[in-house]
């Protein structure tokens, strides 16, 4: 039996973070991307996150943004060899789904969640010394038109 390769278009090219990312080297690596996507054929790009070791915040808002730039020029991006670290983050963070890593943590959720109260309308009593409360009062009768 033998494998084939998919066409070039189909695979994945790899852009490389080079380490923990500063803020202020957001926008230069986002223009990297940009530039590299330009470059490679249309397909996904597999980004290797293996050198941010102790992720943070900046990191998160980096892959966070570079995922943005990707799709403003109708890529994906999907992150290789990503630290445990980073991976709790993003899903802490809530953006495991936005911001996919090849490898996941497998985590799976047990119980079941808490019944939520109904909520419930509050009312306030105007109170007769503010003038707003009263022209908002007006503004809500059928027929008024503000002046």
């Amino acid at each position: 039996m033998t494998h084939q390769r998919p066409p070039p278009e189909l695979e994945p090219t790899v852009f490389l973070i080079d380490g923990p990312v500063e803020r202020a080297r957001i926008p230069e690596l986002c223009e990297q991307l940009r530039a590299f996507c330009e470059g490679h054929p249309r397909g996904e790009v597999v980004c290797d996150v293996e050198r941010i070791d102790a992720p943070d915040a900046a990191d998160v808002d980096a892959l966070a943004r570079l995922q943005l730039t990707a799709r403003r020029v109708d890529r994906r991006i999907r992150f290789r060899r990503a630290s445990r670290e980073l991976i709790e983050l993003l899903e802490l963070a809530g953006l495991a789904e936005v911001l996919p890593c090849l490898e996941t943590l497998g985590v799976q959720v047990v119980g079941e969640s808490p019944q939520r109260e109904q909520v419930l309308r509050v009312e306030e009593e105007r109170d007769p010394a503010d003038l707003a409360a009263g022209q908002l009062e007006d503004l809500e009768r059928p027929g008024f038109e503000a002046t």
